[in-house]
């Protein structure tokens, strides 16, 4: 049978098929090379306008490590109360950094990061140092963002997400328009 060849039927394959095994050994590194650095990501929401609108299909290159500013998918906590499984936001405080909120203003090691149109009513101010596997989210659109900052206005306790929720983290490649 096939799978049965001598030698010289066997160079006489390579021979014959020598482009298209090579084309096919390139096309399965470029796919694993892809499928290691890279993942692709449906925008479902609007938490994130303007940079990525609802359909948006997001293509996001792996970080090693988080940083400020990475966009981050992780499993939001139990405590949010939502519906949604996976959240995606951007990171504005990690490890080290010294959160504060007050006055509806979110401050990183004392610089004011984010202004909010929300007002906050009738929760305290609070001033935090973030552990290593600590992470301060927001949605770009805060108006419209579950994320830490509003949970921070409903009171609940739960604003950080820790490392072991993060799913996906690293930064923008490709965005493409939306589909709906």
């Amino acid at each position: 049978g096939f799978f049965l060849m001598n030698k010289e039927r066997l160079g006489n394959f390579i021979k014959e098929y020598k482009f298209d095994i090579s084309l096919i050994f390139i096309a399965f590194t470029v796919f694993v090379f892809l499928l290691l650095n890279f993942s692709i990501k449906y925008i479902n929401g609007s938490s994130m306008e303007p940079t990525y609108k609802d359909g948006n299909i997001l293509v996001i290159k792996k970080g090693k490590s988080i940083q400020k500013d990475d966009i981050i998918l992780f499993n939001a906590p139990k405590s949010w109360d939502t519906k949604e499984k996976v959240y995606i936001k951007r990171v504005i405080a990690l490890g080290n950094d010294k959160l504060e909120i007050n006055n509806n203003e979110v401050y990183v090691n004392n610089e004011v990061v984010k202004l909010s149109p929300k007002i906050c009513e009738g929760v305290e101010d609070i001033s935090i140092t973030l552990k290593d596997n600590q992470y301060f989210v927001m949605g770009d659109n805060i108006t419209l963002s579950n994320d830490g900052f509003e949970q921070y206005c409903k009171g609940n306790s739960e604003v950080l997400i820790t490392k072991d929720r993060v799913i996906l983290f690293g930064e923008e490649f490709i965005k493409f328009g939306g589909i709906r």
